[in-house]
C-alpha cells in the first residue's frame, strides 16, 4: 500500500506554542529544485551566502503550500495566520516545516506513515 498522503501535517513547538502546520504535497518541481540545489549533506559544507539563498528559496516554494496553520499566537495570544510565515521572526519554524514538508515527500521516509510529522524549533 502507498504511504502517499493528501495533505502533509507537521507538529512542533516554536517560541511556547504548539503548532501543527498542514500542507499540500511538495510538488515535482519543488523536490527537484531542492534535490538540484542542495546535494546530500552539502548545507553544512556551504558557504553563508550559499545557505542563506537556498533558505530562502526554499520558504518561497514552502510558504504557498501552507494550508492551514494552528496554535501559533502573537504576544497578546492572538492566532496567528499563515500570512506571518514570511517574517523574519519565524524562520525557524518554517525551517522545520519545509524540512518535514521535504521528508513527507520521500517515498522510504519511515518516520512518515500517515502523513504526519512531529519535530521541535527553538524559535
Amino acid at each position: 500500500m502507498s504511504r502517499y498522503v493528501r495533505n502533509v501535517i507537521v507538529k512542533t513547538s516554536f517560541d511556547g506554542d504548539e503548532v501543527t502546520v498542514t500542507l499540500k504535497p511538495m510538488t515535482f518541481a519543488d523536490r527537484l529544485f531542492i534535490d538540484q540545489n542542495v546535494p546530500e549533506g552539502a548545507l553544512k559544507d556551504a558557504s553563508r551566502e550559499q545557505r542563506i539563498a537556498f533558505a530562502t528559496a526554499a520558504r518561497e516554494r514552502c510558504i504557498p503550500a501552507v494550508l492551514s496553520i494552528q496554535g501559533l499566537k502573537d504576544a497578546d495570544g492572538q492566532a496567528l495566520g499563515a500570512e506571518v510565515l514570511g517574517d523574519a521572526y519565524f524562520a525557524d519554524l518554517v525551517s522545520v516545516v519545509w524540512q518535514e514538508w521535504y521528508r513527507a515527500a520521500s517515498v522510504a521516509d519511515p518516520k512518515q506513515p500517515a502523513g504526519e510529522s512531529s519535530a521541535s524549533s527553538a524559535g
